[in-house]
């Protein structure tokens, strides 16, 4: 846009004079003429009109990085929110999207490492699309779902239908802080993937996950604390991004023999579905926590 401007302003200047004679120039002061025969002239360009230039031009790259800088923040934010309680629409399909992408080889290598058996009692909470529930579904076990999002319910009931009818999977919409629709020691494992960063009390949904588990009946975690930061993750969408708290909110419930350990995805999803291989980046590292209930 500058070449052009500056194009412009050079095709607007006037052309030269041609005198024939120094007595055309006399009386006029813009034209000289040299003893070479060359004619010149002053140029009569306003500062004024450069200065008005500059400034516009600052103006108008200003409003650009301005929309550009809020425009962002407001599609990042949006897609965060999306997370905690997916919908439908736009943002929430870029949100789904890279769950899809970025946590379904962590949830079936957490799977893989839950010590399932046959007939146990699985709990899914933040099921998401029905991912975690498809898979875990690949082993002897019944399942029950519970998301906040009637609308992830309605997803996980279309990917999962046929283990719906056939009685192996029950959806539940509510919250991990409160299952009243679920028997106190009823439950064999509980199993949750990026989920507790959105619970409204940490310690008194470890509590209510201990309710529901059978003695000797575990919980396992799966997290990315590495990846969470005020910086990059808004505290009143991810109020819980500290590990330690998590983890001391686990050993406050009662839980005992809390095992963690760092996973690093390098090459292929390593649960059931490993043989159809998946693309694996550093993204797909996680927290593998497993706690157990006591016996007594």
């Amino acid at each position: 846009k500058i070449f052009r401007l500056v194009e412009g302003m050079a095709q607007n200047e006037p052309s030269p004079k041609s005198p024939s004679s120094t007595d055309e120039c006399l009386n006029d002061p813009s034209c000289t003429v040299s003893t070479s025969c060359t004619v010149s002239f002053k140029t009569s360009r306003k500062p004024q009109s450069t200065i008005s230039w500059l400034f516009w031009n600052f103006v108008y790259v200003s409003l650009v990085g301005i929309i550009v800088k809020y425009g962002w923040s407001w599609c990042k934010s949006s897609v965060m929110r999306e997370f905690s309680f997916p919908t439908t629409g736009f943002f929430a399909r870029q949100a789904l999207d890279l769950m899809a992408k970025y946590n379904a080889p962590g949830v079936f290598d957490a799977l893989a490492r839950a010590e399932l058996r046959p007939n146990d009692k699985v709990l899914e909470l933040c099921i998401g699309e029905g991912l975690g529930l498809q898979e875990a579904l690949r082993y002897p076990v019944s399942v029950i779902g519970v998301d906040l999002s009637e609308h992830m319910i309605e997803a996980s009931r279309a990917l999962n239908q046929v283990a719906e009818s056939e009685g192996r999977l029950a959806l539940h919409q509510g919250t991990a802080e409160s299952l009243p629709f679920i028997a106190s020691g009823s439950i064999d494992m509980v199993f949750h993937f990026n989920c507790c960063y959105f619970w409204s009390d940490l310690h008194s949904t470890m509590r209510e996950i201990l309710r529901v588990l059978k003695p000797g009946g575990r919980v396992v975690s799966g997290t990315k604390f590495h990846q969470i930061s005020p910086a990059t993750h808004d505290p009143s969408i991810f109020p819980n991004q500290d590990e330690t708290v998590f983890q001391a909110a686990i050993a406050d419930a009662g839980f005992e023999r809390i095992q963690r350990k760092d996973v690093k995805l390098a090459s292929g999803c390593t649960g059931v579905q490993s043989k159809s291989g998946c693309p694996v980046d550093t993204r797909m590292a996680y927290e593998f926590t497993i706690a157990y209930k006591p016996l007594t």
